[in-house]
């Protein structure tokens, strides 16, 4: 008999959550628990042959795969592109001793750990995952001419050396070294991107310095060319190797949970994926090698196109541990698609290029440039068949239930699932050491609550359009319809953010790019609330709206700040808003800001109406008493 404590009913919403999930997992799986095949793996080394003999050929439904503590390396799997393949099974799980007690080594940089595809109910957890050999590798700057820097290699800490033939280098002159990619940093600084640098330089060629064993002589590409002026001797200096391989892709599964596991020396992202529902992150963390000053190439965690809802979130990351990342550390994308070719005809057809919807959705459209509404359709057929991933399928036709109407080609519209489905929470997360933003969440609306960010070379928090690659290619509109709503960042820390070298210099940036910059944008970005967050020692503006309405910022608290804004890219405010409508002020406390701003808030609107910016019970610093909105 299963018996319930009463007050372990009375627990908020995301608690809920997780007791639903428990106990429907605990409805699943407990009657079959009996019968579930269990496949133990001893450690040492393994073949393909050799784990396909232990997993007698492959996985298939309710299979629990238990890794015994010690060390376990995993060998020419770069053919298959990942060690474990889980495609289209249900109730599969991974389970290690604990990440102090089994560790994994992929040994080569081109494969996932684990691939999941049209999979459900999926349980990770209890690892260490390390790459061999390691795909970066750094040293300290010596000496710079131009675009040739010569680099002194760290020796002793398991590096490959800067000109290993097929892992840094393609012997290649004239063009950029495919995959790799260079960025300078401060090691003494706690491991942040260098200041006043680009996040990344590609380069043309590597040679050794004849008669050194250590040092380096690097040509960077004329179209990158090295900003000597923020570039100092002693420098460190990172050359990155980016692959597409990842600890864990998930492709169009849900219910997929990864706990207790922790990376080292990532080539791509380490958890990534497109279109799944249900995902639960908790407690994963990455970990410095020895002498290592990165941790890994790209994000942390990347999920592109999740479905959920409220009672069911599409992604919950929490209670996890990243720090000295590539790029930046939380990236969740909401659905959206951009229309590559119009309709012709009576057929009602279109080609999308950030595709993978699916056969019954309902969708909208609405004209970028005006944001006027054109119509709400469901898609009743897809050519879509077995693509995986959105740059696989180049020429997805979707088939919708009506004619769309008002749609030209002057019209160059964007295409956005009506349902919003994306609902995120992620809390209670400590990111430090960033190469770029913390959290990037294009879209969608949830919750941002109870994170520890510090010393990032980007942003704290930002969602945008996507960049060029995604957008439509309709001559020039560079346009999704991704759009923030009803989320609430709160109680959070951001100290120390470098904002070096973005556009739009702010520790949190709320935007979406426009087409002729009207007003009606506004309803792409709406009814957010900033409260209670804690700003020490950033760069660049406090917070930046553009084209937002009934955006609420609530006692925030500003202290400690730097000496100037740096590179303040333009006006030198706290706040900076373009097309923002009705924004209120309230209970904030700017007054440790003290250095020289133009303005405490500066609001403009490309369409020359008045935002209206309400303030209430704020504290200001007298050095920036002026306001204009």
């Amino acid at each position: 008999m299963l018996f319930i404590k009463p007050w372990a009913l009375v627990v908020n919403r995301r608690h809920a959550y997780h007791f639903a999930l428990a106990l429907s997992l605990f409805l699943l799986f407990g009657p079959l628990a009996a019968s579930a095949a269990v496949v133990t793996l001893a450690p040492g080394v393994y073949t393909p042959s050799q784990l396909d003999a232990v997993l007698s050929g492959g996985l298939s439904d309710h299979t629990e795969v238990r890794f015994q503590a010690g060390s376990y390396r995993f060998r020419n799997f770069a053919s298959r592109g990942r060690v474990f393949s889980v495609e289209d099974l249900d109730s599969v799980s991974f389970s290690g001793a604990g990440e102090t007690r089994t560790e994994i080594t992929v040994e080569d940089i081109q494969s996932d750990f684990i691939y999941l595809l049209r999979s459900s109910n999926i349980s990770i957890d209890g690892f260490t995952v390390r790459r061999s050999p390691i795909p970066f590798t750094q040293g300290r700057v010596i000496s710079i001419n131009g675009n040739i820097l010569l680099v002194r290699q760290q020796t002793g800490s398991g590096f490959e050396d800067f000109d290993t033939v097929g892992l840094f280098t393609q012997n290649s002159s004239g063009t950029p070294i495919a995959n790799v990619e260079a960025s300078f940093m401060i090691p003494a600084d706690l491991r942040r991107i260098k200041y006043n640098t680009r996040n990344s330089y590609k380069l043309v060629n590597i040679s050794r310095v004849s008669g050194s064993a250590t040092d380096f002589r690097f040509e960077f590409s004329s179209s990158t060319p090295i900003n000597s002026a923020h570039i100092d001797v002693n420098d460190g200096f990172i050359l990155r190797n980016l692959t597409l391989a990842n600890v864990v892709q998930s492709e169009q599964s849900r219910e997929v949970s990864i706990a207790d596991v922790t990376t080292m020396e990532t080539p791509g992202a380490i958890y990534f994926g497109h279109f799944n529902e249900a995902l639960r992150i908790d407690n994963v963390s990455t970990e410095y090698g020895p002498g290592q000053w990165t941790t890994g190439n790209g994000d942390g965690i990347h999920f592109a196109s999740t479905r959920g809802t409220v009672s069911n979130p599409s992604i919950i990351v929490e209670n996890s541990h990243l720090q000295g990342l590539g790029d930046d550390n939380i990236t969740i994308w909401n659905r959206v698609l951009t229309i590559e070719t119009f309709p012709s005809g009576p057929t009602n057809q279109l080609e999308l290029d950030f595709s993978l919807s699916r056969v019954g959705d309902t969708v909208l459209f609405f004209r970028p440039s005006d944001g006027q509404f054109l119509g709400r359709r469901t898609i009743v057929a897809s050519n879509a068949n077995g693509c995986t991933q959105f740059s696989q399928c180049p020429s997805i036709v979707y088939t919708f239930n009506s004619n769309i109407p008002n749609i030209s080609v002057n019209n160059a519209l964007v295409y956005n699932e009506a349902l919003d489905s994306l609902y995120f929470e992620v809390t209670n997360n400590t990111l430090a050491y960033g190469r770029r933003s913390a959290f990037r969440i294009r879209g969608g609306y949830g919750t941002v609550a109870y994170n520890d960010v510090a010393r990032f070379g980007g942003r704290g928090f930002e969602t945008s359009t996507a960049a060029a690659g995604f957008s439509p290619r309709l001559g020039g509109f560079n346009h999704a319809g991704f759009r923030l709503h009803n989320t609430k960042i709160h109680d959070n820390t951001f100290s120390r953010m470098l904002t070096a070298e973005t556009s739009d210099p702010s520790v949190i940036l709320i935007k979406t790019n426009k087409s002729g910059g009207a007003r009606s944008d506004f309803r792409w970005n709406y009814r957010n609330t900033i409260e209670d967050n804690y700003f020490e020692h950033y760069d660049g503006a406090m917070i930046r709206l553009e084209s937002t309405s009934e955006t609420v910022i609530k006692d925030n608290t500003a202290d400690n700040l730097n000496g100037s804004f740096q590179r303040a890219n333009g006006l030198k405010t706290i706040i900076r808003e373009v097309n923002a409508s009705r924004t209120i002020l309230d209970g904030n406390d700017f007054r440790p800001d003290n250095r020289a701003h133009d303005f405490c808030i500066y609001s403009t609107d490309t369409s020359g109406a008045v935002s209206i910016t309400e303030k209430n019970n704020n504290r200001f610093p007298g050095s920036c008493a002026t306001f204009r909105n």
